[in-house]
């Protein structure tokens, strides 16, 4: 995941998949590609079930952490 620009957050978790994957690209079409020839294509990968966001309210890049 690390190789692909699309892919922004890859995390390990806890639920009925083991990964999530935040991805950003130009449209429905570009996400298709993405898929269906570099997601699919990695070893290991037998299925997934995709999320798409209509609308974000926010979306904060870092936090603002004090020391």
């Amino acid at each position: 995941m690390s190789q692909l620009p699309e892919v922004q957050e890859c995390h390990h978790i806890a639920a009925d998949w083991n990964f999530l994957l935040k991805v950003r690209v130009r449209n429905t079409a570009t996400f298709e590609a993405l898929l269906t020839h570099k997601l699919k294509a990695v070893t290991g990968v037998i299925r997934t079930q995709t999320v798409i966001t209509l609308t974000s309210h926010k979306d904060t890049p870092s936090l603002p952490l004090s020391s």
